[in-house]
């Protein structure tokens, strides 16, 4: 029996579909509406959010286009281009091996150099910037310096390096002016040229969770969250989530799958 000065309090529930095992969304393009293979919250004001979840990469979208490049894919020592078995040798692929949100991240390529050559590999977003803000992006560093490194460059300079304490997620910030602007992510082998390197297996580092907030926007002051970082980001809990369905329409399958509530 419940003593009738007790108030009671609802409970709720929301957001609840439903993802077959054997769904994979389609790679060939960027809907209008922005299909996830898993939910991630969208930082309020955000005017640029990625967290890979569409299940392609790389990709153009509005105007923000990613693009991939490598030196690695001729032996510029020899002349004669290197054999590799898959585009993870070379580029920063799309993996679900580590995510700070949602199920993918991007991770770098599996570089390899037989002489005292460095080689890197790069990721880069280009795209306008309406007004002066802060790029947001979640760092998973895995680097052995100085057999490899990673590093982050914005319009072709220098603009930040991993922290010391490698092997967890961090979160870093490139501040942007307005205007057109290109940031890049470079994953480097044997950046000091050394003429014995790399003789120990090498990890490879990941990129997750990347947002753009307009400086106009001031955050609301709350308190961050200690843990669960899987699905909040750690800069600051927002108290409002705009919402996007996992995927467009309901998938049809006669296997099993998950409902997520």
């Amino acid at each position: 029996e419940i003593p009738e000065e007790v108030e009671l309090i609802p409970s709720f529930v929301d957001n609840v579909y439903f993802l077959p095992h054997d769904f994979t969304p389609s790679p060939t393009s960027v809907p209008t509406e922005y299909m996830t293979m898993a939910p991630t919250f969208v930082p309020p004001g955000a005017t640029y959010y990625e967290s890979f979840e569409m299940g392609t990469f790389p990709y153009s979208y509005g105007s923000y286009q990613w693009s991939v490049t490598t030196s690695e894919e001729f032996d510029v020592t020899g002349g004669r281009k290197l054999e590799h078995n898959t585009d993870s040798d070379l580029y920063w692929t799309l993996t679900k091996d580590e995510a700070y949100t949602g199920v993918y991240s991007i991770k770098s390529p599996d570089l390899e150099t037989n002489s005292s050559m460095s080689y890197d590999a790069n990721a880069t977003l280009s795209g306008y910037f309406p007004e002066a803000g802060t790029l947001t992006f979640s760092l998973l560093s895995k680097i052995n310096y100085p057999s490899d490194d990673v590093r982050w460059f914005v319009d072709g300079v220098l603009n930040g390096f991993p922290p010391l304490e490698g092997g967890v997620w961090s979160q870093q910030e490139i501040m942007l002016e307005e205007g057109s602007h290109e940031i890049t992510w470079q994953y480097i082998i044997n950046p000091t040229e050394q003429v014995d390197c790399c003789d120990i297996e090498l990890e490879p580092s990941y990129i997750d969770e990347i947002y753009f907030i307009p400086g106009s926007l001031t955050p609301p002051t709350t308190v961050s969250p200690t843990e669960s970082p899987s699905y909040f980001p750690t800069s600051w809990f927002p108290t409002y989530f705009p919402t996007r369905a996992p995927v467009t329409g309901a998938p049809t399958s006669n296997g099993g799958g998950t409902v997520t509530g």
